[in-house]
């Protein structure tokens, strides 16, 4: 990330804020959800102390939101950028928001995958019936078959249009 003036924190922080109150929760709820002191996310939203990067992806994800709803414009630089969105193909982003959309307890956690690359990634763990199950691998698939499921149901149960 580029070094922030100090108006970029405090622009930061006011955006933290902001999707915070949007979301109804307290500074207690958001740091316990990200793992943080209650007097860090303080400082986080007071633009006093900035979050590193992984800090940002947890707090956009307990806040229902994107980083750069919360970064001010021209901080991240080109490698946060790579990172930022660890799902990087979009389609299937929109498959993990209509899933929760839909009532699917899903999470996308990010790490970074030391082993292989350095990047981060992100798994994408689905919970049903007190079971999670990681499906980051199988994502694409599951992907297509829905889309196949999707065009069968729609011929049988649809109504055939002229034309």
């Amino acid at each position: 990330m580029n070094i922030m003036t100090s108006e970029e924190r405090k622009s930061l922080g006011h955006q933290i804020k902001l999707m915070r109150k949007k979301k109804g929760i307290t500074q207690r709820v958001l740091a316990e959800t990200i793992g943080y002191k209650l007097n860090t996310v303080a400082k986080f939203e007071q633009g006093d102390r900035v979050p590193n990067l992984s800090a940002l992806r947890q707090i956009a994800e307990a806040l229902d939101c994107k980083i750069a709803h919360l970064v001010p414009a021209g901080v991240l630089d080109e490698e946060d950028k790579d990172n930022v969105s660890a799902l990087g193909n979009p389609a299937a982003r929109h498959y993990v928001e209509w899933l929760r959309y839909m009532g699917v307890s899903c999470a996308t956690p990010s790490y970074e995958d030391v082993d292989l690359t350095r990047k981060w990634k992100a798994a994408v763990l689905i919970t049903q019936d007190k079971a999670t199950y990681n499906i980051e691998h199988q994502l694409e698939e599951i992907m297509v078959l829905s889309k196949e499921h999707f065009l069968l149901l729609a011929r049988q149960l649809g109504s055939k249009q002229p034309g």
